[in-house]
């Protein structure tokens, strides 16, 4: 079964939206390749590879993704 994800408007006013692009890329990526239950099956170069950016950037963008985010707009850290 292929995957879907909506995309809301509103991602254009989020403070994922004011990350750099590679960081923005894989995060669309991952949104694409997510199961039914949010899972992404791929190693980093693997996510790398699919997103279309350089390993060390996917790698920043992981770190980044994973990290609290303290312009959060439900209030969540993390």
């Amino acid at each position: 079964m292929d995957g879907y994800t909506k995309l809301h408007a509103v991602i254009l006013d989020s403070s994922i939206w004011l990350e750099p692009t590679h960081v923005r890329i894989v995060w669309i990526t991952m949104l694409a390749m997510a199961d039914a239950n949010g899972h992404v099956e791929a190693s980093l170069r693997g996510l790398a590879a699919r997103a279309r950016v350089t390993d060390e950037e996917c790698r920043q963008a992981i770190t980044s993704l994973s990290g609290p985010d303290p312009d959060s707009r439900d209030g969540t850290p993390g």
